[in-house]
């Protein structure tokens, strides 16, 4: 005979022993009046919350919640920004590059939110390494050195466009 869909399991009742004082509720609950208690479940719930399975519960639940949370930030952002994505780490890449714009850019801004928003927005797009979790303790060193290098050109344009205009330029060495 084919099982139909949707249709509950036979599963095998087996008799369930009760102890003096203990009685089934009509929730399917071993209840024992001695104690006061609830001491088991005579119908096994597969879906009951447990101190088994509540973490895998709690678990689905981030997931889900997660996954709303990408998919609500996806509609935001497309639904108020002229460039769409297609992905929440797009989106956050897009904030990033505004935020970067408007703040790190910005000469006008206090320069400590300035520095604050390079070091974070840096340090999560993983162009800055955190010091703190790096397995090499001279990474802020050799990532200075790298700074000052790519830096050196710059200062160099800079110097050749002040002696153009004839501004004195103090040499720091």
């Amino acid at each position: 005979m084919a099982k139909k869909i949707n249709q509950p399991l036979d599963i095998e009742k087996q008799p369930i022993e009760l102890k003096p004082g203990q009685r089934i509720l009509k929730s399917g609950v071993i209840y024992d009046g001695n104690t006061g208690r609830f001491v088991a479940q005579a119908n096994a719930n597969p879906y009951a919350i447990t101190k088994e399975n509540t973490h895998e519960f709690a678990r689905k639940r981030q997931e889900k919640t997660a996954a709303l949370l990408r998919k609500s930030i996806i509609e935001a952002h497309n639904s108020s920004m002229p460039t769409p994505v297609k992905s929440s780490a797009g989106a956050f890449a897009m904030a990033g590059a505004m935020l970067y714009e408007e703040v790190v850019l910005n000469s006008d801004a206090y320069p400590r939110d300035r520095m604050e928003a390079w070091e974070k927005l840096g340090r999560h797009a993983e162009v800055l390494a955190d010091p703190r979790t790096g397995p090499d303790s001279n990474a802020p060193l050799q990532q200075a050195t790298e700074f000052i290098t790519a830096l050196s050109p710059l200062l160099e344009l800079l110097r050749v466009q002040l002696h153009a205009k004839d501004v004195d330029v103090i040499d720091a060495e």
